[in-house]
């Protein structure tokens, strides 16, 4: 058993300024701040950022589901494709609509 006397501390952060490394990314020729995640397959930007971002494309519908950290299965809504870069090298990228309001960069 864990003693009660241990300090417990997080894995991970969910604050706006946790001392993350952010890079600028162009999504559509629009510019927004990443954070850099060497482990991570994908990128995650909420879905009013993605709305301020006026990417300019039309959702379509998206028949992918995702397994979180949790195990859990989050259905995807929507998918978009916009073009994205980031200093000397661009991508093209596909913008997942989740239900619980996030977007999905893959």
């Amino acid at each position: 058993p864990l003693s009660h006397t241990r300090q417990a501390i997080d894995l991970y952060e969910c604050r706006p300024n946790s001392g993350k490394y952010l890079v600028p990314v162009f999504i559509n020729g629009n510019e927004i701040d990443m954070e850099v995640d060497s482990r991570a397959k994908f990128s995650i930007l909420p879905e009013d950022k993605c709305t301020a971002l006026d990417l300019d494309a039309t959702l379509q519908p998206s028949n992918v589901n995702f397994r979180a950290y949790s195990h859990n299965i989050v259905p995807a809504r929507e998918k978009l494709r916009c073009q994205s870069s980031m200093k000397r090298s661009s991508c093209l990228v596909m913008c997942i609509l989740f239900y619980l309001d996030m977007l999905l960069f893959w």
